[in-house]
């Protein structure tokens, strides 16, 4: 049970706390046990993408889908500014943060670390 709800906190999967799931999962010995604990961990992460989807595309008179619908061009607008936050977001974060906890590279450090 406490792995389960260690998996569902991960949902976003901030890197310590995956560190430290990975860890325990290993720690068990179990393959089929890490399995399910990263299946949901996975899974959650796909719902929580699958809602927000669901909440803009399926209303027809929500807000948001009418502000995309308003300008021609918004929508592909917002999408493209989406992919590329979040592409450098995943850029720093795996190719230029990660490797700094390892000594590689430079990252500034917060107060709490």
């Amino acid at each position: 049970m406490q792995s389960t709800l260690i998996g569902a906190f991960l949902i976003g999967r901030p890197f310590p706390l995956f560190v430290k799931l990975f860890g325990y999962a290993a720690s068990r010995h179990d393959a089929l046990y890490g399995a399910l604990v990263f299946v949901l961990q996975i899974v959650g992460n796909m719902l929580l993408v699958a809602a927000v989807y669901l909440a803009i595309a399926i209303p027809k008179q929500s807000r948001i889908r009418m502000w995309l619908e308003a300008v021609p061009g918004r929508a592909a607008r917002a999408s493209a500014s989406t992919l590329l936050v979040a592409g450098s977001f995943t850029f720093l974060y795996w190719v230029v943060r990660v490797p700094s906890a390892f000594g590689y590279g430079w990252w500034p450090k917060v107060p709490w670390t």
